[in-house]
């Protein structure tokens, strides 16, 4: 989100009996003309702005993720790792991971009313193609409808006490082996990060969402001058 210029500031408000949301903006505590931008290219900004937005919660989750993670991060050792967490914090890392890639798999969906999705093509860099279909195969199947290799497992096994002297009752236990895909992470040596990616996709949203900027000043509202906008008088 842009900051707003100097002298400049924006009141949120909801309406009490719709929900609806509102803006209310002031300059120097006066109140200022508001006026919907309802073209085409207006509601494809306004899509991109929330595809921004999910990019920057999606980093945020990862953040936290990775300092759940961080002892076995900062060794730094290459491949598959088994995660190692209390319970509690076991619970936060999964609902962090399952959060970050819902949200980032949705910016590549047709999401309702939004009208617009990202295109693996045009955002995603040739170097982070991996990773990111490793993150869509796991919103695809992990967070949504489950089976995908290596991102769940759960088996029941029989253990058996190697010292058959002991009391026969005590010598076996069913246990159920659970793995899910927040419990291991895959640490490799070429930089090829779930956070990295999603740098690089923000990135490559916010050169749209200014290209758009400047064509919706440029084509729609300085021909008209801005004497037409004010006779509006919306606010």
């Amino acid at each position: 989100m842009p900051d707003l210029p100097k002298d400049w500031n924006v009141e949120e408000v909801l309406d009490p009996k719709t929900g609806e949301p509102h803006n209310k903006y002031f300059y120097k505590g006066q109140r200022a003309q508001r006026i919907p931008i309802t073209s085409e290219r207006g509601k494809a900004l306004a899509a991109y702005a929330l595809i921004e937005r999910d990019l920057r919660m999606v980093r945020e989750w990862i953040i936290r993720l990775d300092e759940l993670n961080k002892p076995e991060i900062s060794e730094g050792k290459e491949g598959y790792r088994i995660t190692a967490k209390s319970d509690a914090e076991n619970n936060l890392a999964q609902g962090l991971f399952v959060a970050a890639v819902t949200f980032y798999g949705k910016c590549f969906s047709q999401a309702e009313g939004r009208r617009q999705k990202l295109e693996k093509k045009d955002v995603v860099p040739k170097e982070l193609t991996d990773i990111h279909e490793k993150i869509m195969g796991f919103r695809n199947n992990f967070t949504a409808h489950s089976g995908i290799k290596k991102a769940e497992s759960a088996h029941t096994v029989l253990v058996l006490c190697p010292d058959r002297s002991v009391d026969r009752a005590e010598q076996k236990f069913l246990w159920r082996e659970l793995v899910q895909a927040e419990s291991w992470i895959l640490l490799d040596d070429k930089g090829e990060t779930f956070l990295g990616l999603v740098d690089a996709v923000k990135a490559a949203v916010l050169k749209k969402i200014d290209a758009l900027n400047d064509k919706i000043f440029a084509e729609e509202i300085n021909p008209h001058g801005l004497d037409y906008w004010y006779s509006k008088e919306e606010f």
